[in-house]
């Protein structure tokens, strides 16, 4: 049920977002692979994978804000508690420094797919390197690190993924 709601909440963002920014720098649709790089205190982790997509909302020339979806498989348990699937929702607002690099900070939301573990939430920053591939298409690669603020102390969870995948759009 609360997955539901989050999904529902989660489109009706993306509608308002795109409704909002038809006039102003364009739209990008990234489609994202990822692994989890991982190495927690007080768990046993091995590199994750995962796989989703983001819109990029350019908001004139320096500035977008990013919302998506990445579906994340992470082999860790922690407390004698399996981690497995998890929906990765990050809402990121990006700076621009020209077409090739962009930096962005913002938050996340996880809801696990698939185990008895609860929902979390942190801050999430990355540094995006856009390497064009032709006037509307572009490989990107994307460091990203999430910081886990429900968890406090041996529980905390701190995320380091790469990222890399294909950008389409203006």
């Amino acid at each position: 049920m609360m997955k539901n709601k989050c999904l529902f909440i989660f489109g009706l963002l993306l509608i308002s977002l795109s409704a909002s920014s038809a006039f102003a720098g364009g739209v990008r649709f990234n489609l994202l692979g990822t692994s989890d790089l991982s190495q927690n205190s007080g768990a046993t982790s091995a590199i994750g994978y995962g796989a989703g997509g983001s819109l990029e909302f350019k908001m004139g020339s320096a500035v977008g804000i990013e919302a998506g979806f990445i579906y994340t498989f992470r082999n860790m348990t922690q407390m004698g508690l399996t981690h497995g699937i998890y929906g990765d929702i990050p809402l990121v607002f990006r700076f621009y420094f020209g077409n090739i690099l962009s930096i962005g900070l913002g938050g996340f939301y996880e809801l696990p797919m698939d185990s008895v573990m609860t929902s979390y939430y942190g801050v999430t920053a990355d540094i995006t390197i856009r390497a064009p591939l032709g006037p509307k298409a572009a490989f990107i690669l994307r460091p990203r690190y999430s910081y886990d603020l429900v968890n406090t102390g041996s529980n905390q969870l701190n995320f380091l993924s790469g990222i890399a995948g294909f950008q389409f759009g203006m």
